[in-house]
């Protein structure tokens, strides 16, 4: 027996099992590889009608498990052959209803359930204590279900929370390649049963399902599954402890209170995973923005449910909702900023003019996002009412807009567009002149300084850009181009009147010289002499037809005989 849990709900998942019809056949699998197990322990039975006299199987005990391990995979796949017969009419219920089915569902895990206590058994001296919790949380889970379809809801919530704590301390103490496995079966198989459960003894609807599991676990409602928390507790004594969450806030002149446990609890740890960012590393922004996010949807989705308790307080709600915002977008600017920071620093050496544009169009969505959050940030209720705020997200605004235009700017001088950069600098120094940014920011967010720099910057690559305008306009006189190189045009004299006093030619000296031409030249094709001695005659039409009749060759005369050696 490798591992109880990838044997069973790990193989679940690789198959996916969906319908009836895909846990009929699964069923049917384990079917087999049981009948094999049997065999190879000759312990298979052949005479079915004196079955209940010679089956080995109620035989298998602690001095059979150690003497062969075997003997506990027959027993775990004989609890999931049940526990899957369970999960396949369930399936079916789903369709064609009925109050036989329900109770054949009753009795399918009863009978799993018992073969469950069995193996729990049957690992008592197990020295692998994983092994054993694995065990443990498999148990837990089918008693689980067993407890829900009996409506024994503390059994339930007990069995299923003793599931959940093993299954966390697995994912941190377990093998890493099973990961993903513990995982799946909390989010997939436990955390919807136990909010039901949790629902149906409390009416509570948004439990913390950490707090809660911790809270159950030490209660020891099923006495059978009290080792599988003796066993976390010898190797992480704190592992269980139950921490503090804070249900009061204070946000600039708010005194907030958290109603539900759940939105404290992930408030708490979003504020916990936001002092683990790294400015220079945009991943690391990622668990703040998903826990922020899942915040947010919990809070509008209680107040959209409009519990008595958030009924009541109603205003203080609202606030909450804009603190959780607010958070989520400054976050979000963060990020942006680190990003933006990355993509222009990134370096541009040897770069095409292609390439320049594709970064410059980056680098303006990126800025036109951050703006965008910054206008979000300007309509979250309550910004407006505190005017420093209102007027730092003012300066945010005009700063990247500026820094927008900046960047726009410098691309249209890498396609001599002087004159339009110009114009843009000019509008970015309007942008950011007469700016200040009072409110209390993160680290990588522009200061007062940063203001001033760019104006100072702007300022350079206006007059930068004049020169280059001006140079333009003058270069231009006489229908000449900035592109249009004296060297790029030697088969025409300048017009621009500027350049006639270069030099003085008189073309009275200059004559044709013969050019002599080269083997191989590429240009003796386009060589021409104005002397006849180096042209050859020119043949009439007449004279090269004659030619050719004379110099072509005769044609043969047929040939005789037979094959031609008989002539």
């Amino acid at each position: 027996m490798e591992s109880p849990l990838q044997s069973t709900y790990g193989e679940r998942a690789e198959r996916y099992l969906d319908s009836a019809d895909d846990f009929h056949k699964q069923r049917h699998r384990l079917n087999r590889r049981l009948h094999k197990l049997r065999k190879s322990l000759e312990i298979h039975v052949t005479d079915t009608k004196n079955y209940r006299e010679k089956e080995q199987i109620s035989k298998i005990d602690l001095e059979s498990y150690n003497r062969d391990k075997r003997y506990g995979d027959i027993i775990l796949f004989t609890a999931e052959r049940d526990h899957m017969y369970s999960d396949e009419v369930k399936e079916i219920m789903k369709v064609h209803h009925s109050k036989s089915r329900e109770k054949f569902i009753v009795s399918r895990l009863k009978r799993s359930l018992d073969y469950g206590r069995k193996l729990l058994i049957l690992v008592g001296d197990e020295s692998d204590e994983m092994r054993k919790l694995e065990v443990f949380v498999y148990v837990a889970l089918i008693q689980g279900k067993f407890s829900i379809a009996k409506k024994n809801w503390i059994s339930a919530q007990y069995a299923l929370s003793v599931a959940r704590c093993g299954l966390q301390f697995l994912d941190k103490y377990g093998t890493e390649t099973q990961t993903d496995l513990y995982n799946g079966i909390i989010d997939t198989h436990i955390d919807q049963m136990l909010k039901f459960v949790i629902y149906q003894a409390t009416r509570n609807n948004s439990p913390i399902l950490d707090i809660e599991c911790r809270h159950q676990i030490r209660t020891d409602a099923l006495g059978y599954l009290e080792q599988a928390r003796q066993i976390i507790e010898s190797k992480d004594p704190d592992f269980l402890n139950v921490g503090t969450v804070e249900t009061q806030l204070i946000w600039w002149d708010y005194d907030i209170s958290i109603h539900s446990e759940e939105v404290a609890k992930l408030i708490s740890d979003a504020n916990e995973k936001l002092k683990l960012i790294e400015d220079g590393d945009v991943s690391s922004y990622d668990p703040a923005l998903l826990t922020l996010q899942e915040a947010l949807d919990a809070h509008q989705l209680l107040m959209a449910r409009n519990v008595d308790n958030f009924a009541d307080d109603d205003q203080n709600n609202h606030v909450l909702l804009s603190y959780i915002r607010y958070l989520l977008l400054i976050t979000t600017l963060r990020r942006d900023i680190t990003l933006i920071d990355q993509v222009r620093n990134r370096s541009v050496a040897n770069s095409s003019l292609a390439v320049a544009l594709e970064r410059a169009k980056d680098v303006g969505r990126i800025f036109d996002n951050i703006v965008k959050k910054v206008n979000e940030l300007k309509d979250v209720p309550g910004v407006y009412n505190k005017q420093e705020e209102w007027n730092s997200l003012q300066a945010l605004e005009a700063y990247f807009q500026a820094s927008k235009i900046q960047h726009l700017a410098s691309t249209h001088l890498l396609f001599n567009r002087s004159k339009e950069s110009l114009g843009l600098l000019m509008k970015a120094k309007s942008l950011v002149k007469g700016h200040t940014i009072a409110g209390d920011y993160p680290t990588n967010f522009p200061t007062n300084e940063d203001l001033s720099l760019i104006f100072e910057q702007i300022n350079q690559d206006i007059l930068k850009a004049y020169v280059l305008a001006k140079y333009k306009q003058e270069s231009s006189l006489g229908g000449a181009s900035e592109y249009d190189f004296i060297a790029d045009n030697r088969s025409k004299v300048p017009s621009n009147p500027s350049l006639r006093s270069i030099v003085s030619v008189s073309y009275k000296d200059v004559k044709p010289v013969n050019v002599k031409p080269v083997l191989f030249d590429i240009a003796f094709n386009y060589v021409s002499q104005p002397n006849q001695i180096f042209e050859e005659p020119i043949e009439s039409p007449s004279e090269q037809e004659t030619q050719a009749e004379s110099q072509s060759p005769s044609p043969e005369k047929k040939k005789k005989g037979l094959f031609g050696l008989f002539r």
